[in-house]
């Protein structure tokens, strides 16, 4: 009879009650226990955890999320450990791999001079607000129950092999993901996540100045709250970590294109970019990235012909099917999108404008600026500001004329276009009540419909 695996499922949490059930919810069927070690919440975190059956302890915070940790593993009894923040989890597909991987590995035999594995290594997928990864990392954050494996460093912890180092990792990355919703910067704002972690990480850098891990997500920090001239320069000296062993491939290329897209935004930073751009083997290599960050910094100093050329020389190169690795511009395509729309209808390429424009609102279609803008372009054909019929079929395409969001976006669009005869459809295809209440006079200071937001390039952010 195959023996069952026993995983204790950890985490830290404070204040998670948005994430907290998600959080509990992809392990509920493999784990042996769920401890959930509570820092402080003034939410509903500890009551829902409770709920649902998670066993709750608590931890005076002391400004040390390892110490935090490895309390949360000292309560755990299963021979394995799966430590994801409460922002974090596995889709359902990956759990039933996980426990067949822990399986394989308990059967191991032990042979004379071989490590024995004691970490399962897993990808990590950084998602954005659409839930589209936009950077691919890797942690170790499923490891035997030893109490010789720990966590190290006061913030940025990382779980640690012992000294001896008779042991080793299952590589599972291609096999085993991690989403993390963390980095989105509105998830940052919102947690004020990036004041504290600062603070944490120039305490480390008082007892350690060569401690190039953590200059790097100082810069993170900085970066989030619009210090862009202190985050460049944080990332720089990060980025000497590479030569003298203080930093990881992943979290080297991580800093890098993050300094790329700082610089993007400095109108004079274009030799410094095509330095940088090099390590990617530019120009001889064809990787996106280097091109996406030209065409960006080309279109934000408002060169629209030349940010056109570098964008599509990167899309081509995205899409040649090539394996490539620490894509940045992978996970900022309705960005890309978006930029190029606009810039093909500046330049009165109306036809690539409208295409470009497609792919952005299939990604994101709650862009009032981007529709906007196809609207006043559509209203100028022939018919269509009488009738609308062409755009109601284009419209029809995207939306969901079943839905009262969507419907009362595209009513807020057409008015902002001033496309009367597109209003006059979507308020006659509005639900009755609505459109009562829409042919009330209106107040000013109505809340808005939804839809107002644009699509944000995402960037690196900073664990926990």
């Amino acid at each position: 009879m195959k023996k069952k695996i026993r995983i204790s499922q950890c985490m830290i949490v404070k204040n998670e009650e948005k994430n907290i059930r998600r959080a509990l919810s992809w392990g509920k069927d493999i784990v042996f226990e769920q401890i959930v070690v509570d820092t402080g919440s003034t939410d509903r975190t500890v009551e829902i955890a409770e709920e649902m059956g998670a066993k709750v302890f608590h931890f005076r915070w002391i400004d040390d999320f390892a110490a935090a940790k490895n309390y949360a593993i000292e309560q755990a009894s299963g021979e394995w450990i799966a430590f994801l923040d409460a922002d974090e989890y596995f889709n359902n597909a990956d759990t039933k791999k996980l426990v067949r991987l822990l399986e394989q590995v308990d059967q191991m035999k032990l042979v004379p001079g071989k490590r024995y594995p004691v970490f399962i290594r897993c990808a990590w997928a950084h998602l954005n607000a659409n839930g589209i990864p936009f950077q691919i990392g890797i942690q170790d954050r499923i490891f035997r129950n030893r109490k010789d494996l720990r966590y190290y460093g006061a913030i940025h912890e990382q779980i640690q092999m012992p000294e001896n180092n008779k042991f080793s990792y299952i590589n599972a990355e291609k096999i085993l993901t991690i989403f993390h919703t963390g980095y989105q910067l509105e998830v940052y704002k919102e947690t004020r996540k990036t004041g504290r972690n600062e603070k944490l990480l120039r305490t480390e850098l008082e007892k350690d100045p060569d401690n190039y891990m953590a200059w790097g997500y100082l810069g993170d920090c900085q970066r989030v709250n619009g210090d862009l001239d202190k985050a460049a320069e944080s990332y720089r000296k990060a980025l000497k970590g590479k030569s003298q062993g203080g930093l990881s491939e992943d979290r080297y290329w991580s800093i890098l294109s993050s300094l790329m897209a700082v610089l993007t935004q400095k109108p004079d930073a274009g030799e410094e970019i095509y330095q940088l751009a090099e390590e990617y083997g530019y120009p001889a290599a064809h990787h996106p990235d280097p091109d996406y960050f030209f065409g960006m910094w080309h279109y934000n100093r408002r060169e629209l012909e030349q940010a056109r050329e570098n964008l599509e020389k990167a899309m081509e190169y995205l899409e040649s099917g090539e394996d490539f690795s620490h894509t940045v511009m992978a996970g900022n395509l309705c960005k890309c999108y978006f930029i190029l729309a606009d810039i093909c209808l500046k330049l009165s390429h109306q036809q690539k404008g409208v295409r470009y424009g497609v792919l952005s609102l299939k990604m994101e279609r709650y862009q009032t600026a981007l529709l906007r803008a196809l609207l006043r372009l559509f209203k100028q054909e022939p018919g269509e500001s009488s009738r609308a019929d062409g755009t109601w079929k284009f419209l029809q395409n995207l939306y969901d004329f079943g839905s009262p969001k969507d419907l009362l976006f595209l009513l807020k669009c057409a008015k902002l276009s001033q496309f009367k005869a597109l209003e006059t459809r979507v308020m006659e295809t509005l639900p009755e009540e609505l459109r009562r209440e829409f042919e009330k006079p209106q107040e000013a200071g109505e809340a808005e419909e939804p839809g107002d937001k644009e699509p944000e390039a995402e960037g690196q952010g900073s664990e926990d």
